[in-house]
């Protein structure tokens, strides 16, 4: 499968018959494509879809259809789909499916559920089963689609209703006792928390059409029903506005002069010269960039301070270099590390490059590197620039470069304060979907408060975020990245990072689902009583990083609670949760302390009310 985008540079493509080394290809362009998506950095530049079979055998799908988005998962486990998965608004997914590997609908499909989707078997080994088995196999999954949709309307219908009742019981009577459901929560925000349920109601998946089994044999089965399919839906204004909305001519010409230049990025300053060529006052420029931005053309990033002075015009380059971040194989990175050095005995290298201080690296220092980048995420920036030779050319290629991977969530610099020089030293990023190790090591938690319960003293504060169905995909490692500017002295691990804010020490903890222990994010710090508002100052700018990712799937279903910290102490393992909505309410007036239902102690208010109330995110219309 073939990926062709509108400057016309075909990108790698996947097909389910090819090598591994080149599903991986595509396979990493769709995921940080849609990655980049999610933050509306990246929508996808997909003109034209070409389904090949092992003897070349091409089906040229529909062209001009700019919001069809593919994710080919023909010899990947379903139950590890590509990051972003669910991110599109308004835009149409095929989800092609190996037939012989298919077991159960991936979740990831349906709990993200602002999408249009049209769900396909990919049946490429036509020949190896009949056609009954093909039939049975496709009613199967349309029945498993219907069952999964029927679930989750009902678990909806369930939360709505017992809001209802909190709001028919009224304030006073829901600020009785922490043992009635949404205690202490104002009717304002119940009303909030409805309006999100019925969102999640009213903006449903939409399946399109039964499960279609599609050969890429020489037989072409239900190829043209495919191209029918895809045709009738591209002609839904209702789906896909901007594939019918009538655009100055001066935007079309604005477009097409980007694609001309064939570097890496424009200044803006060269981006408004082919403004005035186009017609484009500068005023009417930022409009023009803003659309081709959310139409996937280019990327212009008007909320960065630094990254707003540039337009990113030649995405098949960009996503080459994505690509080379994510080809997980030792051999494969060395070879594109040595590829320019000097060759020594038996075709290998012994001087490569000189680094930043002008010292050798060679290979040892370079398998060092590549070691430590696939067990710990790390690498230098001149490894970086080698890695991206000849894709970048410059030092000011590499600098845009790694910040717009920092923007998209994809890497953090370690060693470097923004905007600051580090006179010399090497620049150290890190890439936490390739960190290894589950937790940091025990040292470095206990430092970082991991074990402060035991002290009679100190009080933790807890808020932890639950997902009951789905946790987004990549959603931790792009939140890693995220908090970087708010901390100091972080340690990570694949699954928690223990950090300071200030002098005040946070852990960040996701923990996957184990039995009926449902899936979990924390953010947890801790003090003295006296001091608690200390911890609070530490926690909320994350809770407020958070809230502002979460809003990019607004169809995600779950809930924020405030642990206690009595409950905590004594080791519970099941504490009781007070409400998260409680975050974004004043202290209540002439109430110290609050009795937990458990054990019955009584909680200081400072343990579970910020001094502050935390600003709320809009909710989704």
């Amino acid at each position: 499968m073939r990926t062709v985008n509108e400057n016309k540079e075909e990108t790698p493509g996947c097909n389910a018959m090819e090598e591994n080394k080149e599903e991986n290809n595509l396979k990493t362009a769709r995921i940080w494509r849609d990655a980049a998506l999610r933050s509306r950095k990246l929508r996808s530049n997909l003109r034209q879809l070409t389904l090949c079979s092992k003897n070349n055998l091409e089906i040229i799908l529909p062209d001009d259809i700019a919001e069809i988005e593919v994710l080919n998962l023909g010899n990947n486990f379903l139950q590890a789909l590509p990051e972003g998965l669910g991110s599109t608004l308004n835009n149409l997914r095929v989800l092609i499916l190996r037939r012989n590997k298919f077991t159960n609908v991936p979740g990831v499909v349906f709990e993200l559920g602002q999408l249009l989707e049209l769900d396909m078997s990919h049946n490429c080994l036509k020949y190896s089963c009949g056609d009954v088995e093909v039939e049975e196999k496709s009613l199967d999954i349309h029945r498993q689609i219907g069952l999964q949709e029927h679930t989750d309307m009902e678990n909806l219908r369930g939360l709505i209703q017992q809001v209802d009742l909190a709001l028919e019981q009224g304030f006073n009577v829901r600020s009785l006792s922490p043992h009635i459901p949404f205690y202490g929560v104002s009717d304002r925000n119940l009303r909030r928390r409805k309006s999100q349920l019925q969102y999640m109601m009213n903006h449903r998946l939409q399946i399109l059409s039964p499960v279609l089994s599609v050969s890429c044999t020489s037989a072409q089965q239900n190829i043209q029903r495919l191209r029918d399919k895809l045709t009738s839906v591209a002609d839904h204004r209702d789906i896909f506005p901007n594939l019918h909305r009538v655009l100055p001519k001066s935007w079309q010409m604005l477009e097409e002069l980007h694609f001309k230049p064939k570097d890496l990025w424009l200044s803006w300053w060269d981006s408004a010269r082919l403004g005035l060529q186009a017609g484009l006052t500068e005023d009417r420029l930022q409009s023009a960039l803003s659309y081709l931005h959310e139409s996937g053309k280019l990327l212009y990033f008007e909320d960065s301070l630094t990254l707003k002075e540039y337009v990113f015009h030649n995405l098949p380059r960009f996503i080459a270099i994505i690509n080379v971040f994510f080809q997980r194989d030792e051999s494969t990175l060395l070879d594109r590390l040595l590829s320019e050095g000097e060759r020594g005995e038996k075709g290998r290298v012994s001087l490569v490059i000189e680094d930043e201080k002008g010292e050798s690296l060679r290979v040892a220092h370079l398998q060092h590197f590549v070691e430590g980048f696939l067990q710990n995420g790390l690498l230098p920036s001149i490894v970086i620039r080698l890695l991206l030779r000849p894709l970048i050319q410059t030092q000011q290629d590499l600098h845009l470069i790694m910040q717009l991977l920092e923007k998209m969530g994809i890497c953090y610099c370690m060693n470097k304060a923004r905007n600051k020089p580090l006179n010399g030293a090497t620049v150290w990023y890190r890439f936490p979907s390739y960190v290894s190790r589950d937790f940091p090591s025990s040292t470095e938690a206990s430092v970082s408060g991991g074990s402060f319960c035991q002290f009679f003293s100190v009080e933790q504060l807890n808020v932890q975020y639950c997902f009951p169905v789905l946790f987004p995909p990549g959603l931790f490692d792009r939140f890693s990245v995220q908090i970087n500017s708010h901390v100091v002295q972080r340690s990570d691990g694949r699954h928690q990072i223990c950090a300071f804010r200030g002098k005040v020490p946070v852990v960040i903890s996701h923990h996957p689902p184990k039995g009926k222990r449902i899936e979990t994010l924390s953010i947890v710090s801790h003090a003295s009583l006296p001091n608690i508002w200390t911890a609070w100052q530490a926690i909320m700018p994350l809770v407020e990083e958070l809230n502002m990712l979460l809003q990019e799937w607004p169809a995600l279903l779950y809930s924020v609670h405030i642990l206690c910290s009595k409950c905590l102490k004594r080791g519970s393992s099941s504490p009781h949760a007070f409400p998260g909505e409680l975050l974004s309410q004043p202290r209540p007036e002439g109430l110290t302390e609050i009795i937990c239902p458990i054990g019955t102690e009584r909680v200081n208010v400072a343990l579970v009310y910020p001094p502050t109330p935390t600003v709320v995110s809009p909710s989704p219309k």
